[in-house]
């Protein structure tokens, strides 16, 4: 029964995570949840890469 939950082909529930960075050196980090809702923000000063 399709919920509107991106799932894998394995039929696991997935999200994404994207870390940009731009010509000036400025990153954003875009999180996209199970349900397709975008959050972009800056990344924690620590945070090296999107994966955790």
């Amino acid at each position: 029964m399709p919920v509107g939950y991106t799932r894998t082909l394995a039929d696991v529930m997935q999200s994404a995570q994207l870390l940009l960075t731009l010509g000036n050196g400025n990153q954003r980090l875009v999180d996209i949840s199970q349900l397709g809702r975008v959050r972009v923000r800056r990344p924690q000063a620590t945070q090296t890469t999107a994966c955790q």
